[in-house]
Protein backbone atom coordinates (compact mmCIF):
# COMPACT_ATOMS: atom_id res chain seq x y z
CA UNK A 1 0.00 0.00 0.00
CA UNK A 2 1.42 3.38 -0.93
CA UNK A 3 0.67 6.67 0.74
CA UNK A 4 0.09 9.91 -1.10
CA UNK A 5 0.78 13.14 0.72
CA UNK A 6 0.42 16.62 -0.61
CA UNK A 7 3.02 19.16 0.45
CA UNK A 8 2.23 22.79 -0.17
CA UNK A 9 4.91 25.40 -0.12
CA UNK A 10 4.34 29.11 -0.44
CA UNK A 11 7.09 31.35 -1.66
CA UNK A 12 7.12 35.09 -2.19
CA UNK A 13 8.67 36.00 -5.51
CA UNK A 14 10.62 39.22 -5.80
CA UNK A 15 11.48 40.88 -9.07
CA UNK A 16 13.79 43.74 -9.86
CA UNK A 17 12.23 46.45 -11.98
CA UNK A 18 14.76 48.46 -13.94
CA UNK A 19 13.74 51.79 -15.36
CA UNK A 20 15.85 53.73 -17.81
CA UNK A 21 15.45 57.42 -18.52
CA UNK A 22 17.30 59.56 -20.99
CA UNK A 23 18.35 62.96 -19.69
CA UNK A 24 19.39 66.15 -21.47
CA UNK A 25 21.50 69.13 -20.44
CA UNK A 26 19.88 71.90 -22.51
CA UNK A 27 22.71 74.34 -21.74
CA UNK A 28 25.17 72.09 -23.59
CA UNK A 29 22.91 71.00 -26.48
CA UNK A 30 23.42 72.75 -29.83
CA UNK A 31 20.39 71.16 -31.51
CA UNK A 32 22.14 69.01 -34.11
CA UNK A 33 19.19 66.59 -33.93
CA UNK A 34 21.03 63.28 -34.18
CA UNK A 35 19.25 62.02 -31.06
CA UNK A 36 15.84 62.87 -32.53
CA UNK A 37 16.66 60.91 -35.68
CA UNK A 38 17.98 57.89 -33.79
CA UNK A 39 15.29 57.73 -31.07
CA UNK A 40 12.12 59.44 -32.36
CA UNK A 41 9.92 57.24 -30.13
CA UNK A 42 11.23 59.06 -27.06
CA UNK A 43 12.82 62.32 -28.26
CA UNK A 44 10.85 64.93 -30.16
CA UNK A 45 11.84 68.36 -31.47
CA UNK A 46 10.67 71.85 -30.67
CA UNK A 47 10.12 74.54 -33.32
CA UNK A 48 13.84 75.43 -33.30
CA UNK A 49 15.00 71.83 -33.74
CA UNK A 50 16.10 71.24 -30.16
CA UNK A 51 15.24 67.93 -28.45
CA UNK A 52 12.17 67.60 -26.23
CA UNK A 53 12.12 64.59 -23.93
CA UNK A 54 8.79 64.54 -22.11
CA UNK A 55 9.43 62.33 -19.08
CA UNK A 56 12.33 60.61 -20.87
CA UNK A 57 11.33 57.04 -20.03
CA UNK A 58 13.01 54.57 -22.38
CA UNK A 59 11.22 51.24 -22.93
CA UNK A 60 13.45 48.23 -22.37
CA UNK A 61 13.11 47.30 -26.05
CA UNK A 62 14.73 50.63 -27.02
CA UNK A 63 17.57 50.57 -24.49
CA UNK A 64 20.31 49.88 -27.07
CA UNK A 65 18.94 52.52 -29.41
CA UNK A 66 19.01 55.03 -26.53
CA UNK A 67 22.63 54.13 -25.87
CA UNK A 68 23.39 54.87 -29.53
CA UNK A 69 21.64 58.25 -29.29
CA UNK A 70 23.79 59.12 -26.27
CA UNK A 71 26.96 57.96 -28.02
CA UNK A 72 26.26 59.97 -31.19
CA UNK A 73 25.56 63.26 -29.41
CA UNK A 74 28.41 65.54 -30.57
CA UNK A 75 28.10 67.81 -27.50
CA UNK A 76 27.64 64.94 -25.00
CA UNK A 77 24.46 66.61 -23.75
CA UNK A 78 22.63 63.30 -23.24
CA UNK A 79 23.03 60.56 -20.67
CA UNK A 80 21.07 57.59 -19.38
CA UNK A 81 19.85 57.14 -15.83
CA UNK A 82 19.00 53.64 -14.70
CA UNK A 83 17.12 53.01 -11.49
CA UNK A 84 16.07 49.70 -10.04
CA UNK A 85 13.63 48.77 -7.35
CA UNK A 86 12.89 45.47 -5.76
CA UNK A 87 9.22 44.57 -5.80
CA UNK A 88 7.09 41.68 -4.69
CA UNK A 89 4.95 40.16 -7.39
CA UNK A 90 2.89 37.95 -5.15
CA UNK A 91 2.91 34.46 -3.82
CA UNK A 92 3.61 31.37 -5.78
CA UNK A 93 2.04 28.23 -4.50
CA UNK A 94 3.49 24.90 -5.48
CA UNK A 95 1.90 21.59 -4.81
CA UNK A 96 3.96 18.46 -4.71
CA UNK A 97 2.63 14.98 -4.31
CA UNK A 98 4.71 12.31 -2.66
Amino acid sequence: MSKTATVRTKKTVQTKTVRTKIRLNPAVCDGFGFCCEILPEVIGRDEWGFPVLGDGTVPQSLRRTAEQAVAFCPRKALWLETTGCLGTTGRVERTRTR
